[in-house]
């Protein structure tokens, strides 16, 4: 297993918002959301999204700041930023990657969380292999087992 650096977090897009994005087909250089509060720099956010119960992933950022919408603006120099959230997680430089779609309906199943509690520390998958979105609505942090199997697949994609 690879060491990780910093915490790794799994942050839920609407399906509407991940297509939106997957069209504009831009580098995934923030996220922005009102759960970032617990990010700090070196910690990596894991995007995915759910569809007809389908989970897929669909990017990833590792931070060097969480900052202001306003802030966040001068540092990425746009005009504008997605969102108006609390916090906006700015990639590392030279880390930021394009969107992809990648089904982990095969693997959903394995993926662990962080949890006090052993009953909530993985997805409920359906016997069809399909996820409750709502389960991904508060963002989570990923153990090691599960950034080594998400790495993997994001590396041969």
């Amino acid at each position: 297993m690879a060491h990780i650096l910093g915490n790794n977090f799994m942050l839920y897009w609407r399906p509407d918002t991940a297509d939106s994005l997957l069209k504009k087909e831009e580098l995934l250089d923030y996220v922005t959301s009102d759960q970032l509060g617990r990010v700090s720099q070196g910690d990596t956010i894991w995007v995915v999204t759910v569809k007809k119960g389908e989970l897929y992933l669909l990017g990833k950022v590792t931070i060097s700041d969480v900052t202001s919408r306003e802030i966040a603006i001068r540092r990425l120099r746009r005009s504008s930023v997605w969102g108006n959230k609390k916090y906006y997680a700015i990639a590392m430089p030279g880390t930021a990657e394009a969107l992809r779609e990648i089904s982990l309906r095969d693997v959903a199943g394995r993926l662990v969380f962080q949890s006090a509690s052993t009953g909530s520390n993985r997805l409920h998958v359906d016997h069809e292999g399909k996820v409750n979105a709502q389960q991904l609505q508060t963002m989570r942090v990923l153990d090691e087992t599960s950034v080594d199997l998400l790495q993997r697949i994001w590396s041969t994609w």
